[in-house]
């Protein structure tokens, strides 16, 4: 998907790892409008059980990469 290679290309690129990465699309493509170090996903969870699960989940993964450091 190119949405989801733009927002991890960008993630390296800035050397990140735990962002939101909001992408726009533009009549040239693709574009990132912003990256946030605050990370809420309020409106994703919202969307349904499977977009809940998702939301969970990263926030799961998230919690236990910070408590490995």
């Amino acid at each position: 998907a190119p949405v989801r290679e733009l927002a991890l290309r960008t993630v390296k690129l800035l050397g990140a790892r735990f962002v939101s990465v909001d992408v726009i699309e533009t009549a040239e493509g693709y574009e990132i409008l912003e990256v946030n170090s605050g990370v809420m996903m309020e409106n994703l969870a919202g969307m349904g059980p499977e977009s809940r699960a998702l939301a969970k989940e990263t926030y799961r993964k998230a919690i236990r990469k910070m408590m490995e450091a």
